[in-house]
């Protein structure tokens, strides 16, 4: 019987060895990663047996299996195929030591590449063994250049590798160092990303890559330009691309808590622009050579607005650190004020590189378009902004640029992109993401007008997606105008703080009639946060009434909300949140003293939080315990007082949340049941262990100090 490979054709040795068909091009290019590792595994199989050796794969046949047969799998694992393929970098490494074990085939540099870039792909592993892993196939292949002038690029010590003396040089080419450096970057999620020291470490080991490359290209073609013979006779020209640079930027612009991280960005751009300005004659004709792209100013303005975000918070914490002290002075105004303490020149210059985008595109530079992109990151960086400046409208004082704030900011920008569209320049016409950050920027401003002029955006991009959905043949452009349940979300809370709860509810209604009306809009879908939303805006609205029986209505009004949520939990991951419940338990104690009858109204709240998925905490066992005390105040209710506190003290001991708060409730309430039960069960301590073992934060948990009464502990407090 003869052998078929995946793809049906025959695969014979004596076919192999006159004709290897993995040479095409287009071999396999429709398989699987796997049906290509099934195909390798075969065919080395078939190679062993023609040596007449059966029981090892170790020492493939150079004539019948060359490299470029493992190329065929190693490209594939370290393609953008595998990158959901949790095991591919590690078959890779696989693969790539079976080659090195070989006595006949000898690694290019393009197969290391590979292993190196399904190492940067993986998004299950460690982001240091990831780093290990590659450093190692680098190293390796720097030591068998035999470049001791690249080896010194990884700073590490090189030793030299037995048997390689003689062995065939492998020229390193950008394109491995590009596949480290694209793995030392990339963002990573969980407890990695979230590591700054390894993102600052990866950063500078990226940047002294960067440059040490330069410099070495540098002088070797300035060798070579002189016509100087190098005394190396391995002698190797690697120049860094524009993608090593943008690599690095990237790696610098991951570290979103460093300070100055826009300068060393800076510097590696005009790095990169050096190239043009040492040489422009050579600069035209040579292709190949690094120039700044679209990526690189837009990466730039990244790190610029962070920056602007990370000087924003500090003014901000500035700002509240005075007024706490009383000492907010206009001569103190005008200094924290300054743009270039509040990121209000970094927000500029991030402004001039965008312009100059458009110069450089104006001009006919290739490689280079502002398109939507960096005004959407221009527009962000207003956005967050007005968040720590959003106090300027309750003091009533003019922003920190001139008469405009940072939403009208927002606005003159996608105002420019709305004319770029219409002047048919349509890579720079706005998104649902250009019109959302807008309306963020509204709602993060604080101004009184932030929910209507959020809505009004809202219609706004409504009506432009409607427009466009219907006029123009660009299918990725009409989908990219389709607002989203976070577009309305944003506009909700807008709403909520300016216009009120019912204004939010207007806008939820309307967000579930658009999902419910069969257009085919499932992005629409209302979410948890979008019930949360209304639920705290009448919550809030319930502390701000005035009028008892306006609060009860706001209090009831919200539980209907949580309800109607509870009723849809776990549908479209819908669900609900402990928080919403205690929230809804505090609003009731602030008016239980004049309507007694909002205690059934919480004890209904306290048993859907017991039902419910979550699990009751400390809070909510001292909240309903207030909320009854004072629904029954006054000498006509001992009776019941007396049933609820001995009903409550019971179920608050067998569910082990028994804390300092409680029992502090119950010492400092003057009623005789509380006073009675107080001294029948705390007065002796300690108490039963059982009592408080659910309460899992120390400062919770009830001390002897507790069950003092309130005059004793705030007199020992103040000593």
């Amino acid at each position: 019987m003869t052998d078929k490979n995946s793809i049906g054709e025959p695969l014979t040795t004596e076919r192999n060895a006159a004709n290897k068909e993995w040479h095409c091009p287009t071999f396999m290019s429709t398989s699987t990663i796997a049906e290509k590792e099934a195909w390798l595994e075969q065919l080395l199989e078939l190679a062993n047996d023609s040596v007449g050796d059966t029981t090892s794969r170790q020492t493939p046949n150079a004539t019948v299996i060359d490299v470029q047969a493992f190329l065929v799998v190693l490209k594939a694992l370290g393609s953008n195929e595998a990158v959901s393929d949790a095991g591919a970098p590690r078959r890779a490494d696989v693969w790539m030591n079976l080659l090195l074990n070989s006595n006949h085939l000898q690694p290019t540099a393009e197969c290391y590449q590979y292993v190196i870039q399904a190492w940067a792909n993986s998004s299950k592993e460690q982001v240091m063994v990831i780093r290990n892993r590659s450093e190692r196939w680098l190293n390796d292949l720097l030591k068998k250049s035999g470049d001791k002038l690249l080896q010194t690029i990884m700073a590490q010590e090189q030793r030299p590798v037995p048997g390689t003396a003689n062995s065939p040089i492998i020229q390193p080419t950008i394109g491995c160092f590009n596949a480290f450096l694209d793995g030392l970057t990339r963002g990573r999620q969980g407890k990695n990303r979230r590591d700054r020291q390894i993102l600052l470490n990866s950063a500078k080991l990226a940047e002294s890559m960067l440059r040490s490359l330069h410099s070495i290209s540098i002088h070797r073609r300035k060798q070579q330009e002189d016509g100087m013979d190098c005394h190396d006779k391995n002698f190797v020209v690697v120049r860094p691309d524009t993608e090593t640079f943008n690599y690095v930027i990237r790696g610098w612009t991951r570290c979103k808590h460093e300070r100055n991280v826009h300068k060393q960005v800076l510097r590696i751009l005009r790095l990169m622009e050096g190239y043009q300005r040492s040489n422009p004659a050579a600069f035209i004709t040579d292709r190949d050579a690094p120039r700044p792209n679209t990526k690189s100013y837009t990466m730039t303005m990244d790190a610029l607005i962070t920056e602007a975000k990370l000087k924003a918070g500090r003014h901000q914490n500035y700002q509240s650190n005075l007024r706490r002290q009383e000492r907010y002075t206009i001569q103190k105004h005008s200094i924290a004020e300054d743009p270039s303490f509040n990121g209000v020149n970094e927000m500029n210059e991030a402004a001039a590189i965008l312009e100059y985008m458009h110069n450089l595109h104006d001009a006919g530079v290739e490689g280079v378009v502002p398109h939507r992109v960096p005004y959407n990151i221009l527009i962000t960086g207003w956005a967050a902004l007005a968040h720590y400046n959003k106090h300027r409208y309750y003091r009533q004082a003019s922003t920190t640029h001139g008469n405009k704030g940072e939403e009208f900011e927002a606005e003159g920008i996608l105002r420019t992109m709305m004319t770029h569209r219409d002047n048919g320049f349509e890579d720079a016409s706005p998104d649902a993401v250009s019109y959302e950050k807008v309306i963020l920027a509204w709602a993060n401003s604080g101004h009184p007008n932030a929910g209507k002029r959020a809505m009004w955006w809202l219609k706004q991009l409504w009506k432009d997606y409607e427009l466009y959905h219907d006029s123009t043949s660009n299918e990725s452009h009409t989908s990219t105008l389709k607002p989203t349940v976070n577009t309305y979300n944003i506009v909700m809370k807008a709403l909520s703080r300016t216009d009120g709860a019912l204004a939010a509810e207007n806008v939820l209604l309307n967000l579930g009639e658009k999902y419910r009306d069969g257009t085919n809009h499932p992005e629409l879908c209302p979410n948890s946060e979008s019930f949360a939303i209304v639920i705290e805006a009448w919550l809030d609205s319930a502390k701000e009434a005035q009028n008892a029986n306006d609060r009860i209505v706001s209090i009831r009004r919200a539980y209907e909300w949580l309800a109607s949520l509870r009723t849809i939990e776990n549908e479209s991951n819908l669900s609900t949140a402990p928080q919403l419940f205690t929230g809804l338990l505090s609003a009731c104690k602030e008016c239980a003293n004049r309507r007694p009858h909002v205690l059934a109204l919480a004890q209904q709240i306290f048993d859907d939080f017991r039902q419910s998925r979550h699990t009751l905490n400390h809070n909510s066992y001292a909240t309903l315990l207030q909320v009854g005390l004072r629904a029954h105040l006054g000498p006509d209710r001992c009776e019941t007082r007396k049933e609820f506190v001995e009903t409550i003290f019971e179920e608050c001991c067998e569910d082990g949340l028994v804390s300092n708060i409680f029992v502090r409730t119950l010492v400092d309430d003057y009623s005789v049941e509380c006073r009675d039960l107080v001294n029948r069960t705390l007065q002796e301590w300690p108490h039963p262990a059982s009592w408080s073992r659910n309460v899992r934060n120390r400062m919770n948990q009830c001390t002897p100090s507790d069950i003092q009464p309130y005059h004793q502990r705030n007199t020992r407090g103040n000593h």
